[in-house]
C-alpha cells in the first residue's frame, strides 16, 4: 500500500477527505441562504474533526459537553437544536441518544454523494416548522441534553 492510500473498505478515499466533506456543507449552504449558521459549520466541522481523529470509525462517541465547549455553544437547547438540523439535512445520522451525562451520543458522519444540494422552498418551510414542534424541543435525552445540572 503507497504512503496516504487508505483502505476504508467500500467507501473511496476521496469521500473521506476534509475537502469533500467540507464542500459538501459550503455548497448546502449555497444552495440554501440563510438556512445554514455559523454554529451548523462549527459543529459539522468539530464531527468531521473527531472523526479524523479515530481514523475515520464508522461511528463515533460525541461529548456532549466536550462538543458545546470546543465549538462555543454555551446552551445545551442550542447544540441539540444544531445537531436536529444536521441530521435532518442529511450531514449525519444520530445512531443512540445520550442517556445522561456520562454516555456520548454515538453519530455516524454520513458521505453519501447523492444527497439534495438544494431545499426547495417547501422543504424549508416545512423545516421551520419541525423546529417548533414539541417532539423536537421535548427531546431532551438526544446527545446528553436532559435537563440535569453539570
Amino acid at each position: 500500500m503507497s504512503k496516504g492510500n487508505y483502505n476504508f473498505g467500500n467507501r473511496t478515499q476521496q469521500e473521506k477527505t476534509g475537502y469533500a466533506l467540507s464542500r459538501r456543507i459550503y455548497t448546502f449552504s449555497e444552495n440554501n441562504p440563510g438556512l445554514v449558521k455559523p454554529k451548523h459549520f462549527a459543529v459539522y466541522f468539530w464531527i468531521v474533526e473527531l472523526t479524523n481523529r479515530l481514523r475515520w470509525k464508522e461511528i463515533i462517541g460525541v461529548p456532549t459537553m466536550e462538543a458545546m465547549k470546543n465549538v462555543g455553544i454555551k446552551d445545551r437547547r442550542v447544540y441539540r437544536q444544531v445537531i436536529i438540523d444536521l441530521e435532518r439535512w442529511g450531514f449525519i445520522k444520530v445512531i443512540t441518544k445520550s442517556i445522561n451525562q456520562s454516555r456520548a451520543c454515538q453519530i455516524q458522519l454520513l458521505l453519501k454523494e447523492d444527497y439534495d444540494h438544494k431545499w426547495n422552498t417547501e422543504q424549508i418551510e416545512n423545516n421551520n416548522k419541525q423546529r417548533n414542534t414539541e417532539q423536537y424541543f421535548n427531546s431532551e435525552e438526544l446527545c446528553g441534553t436532559s435537563s440535569v445540572s453539570y
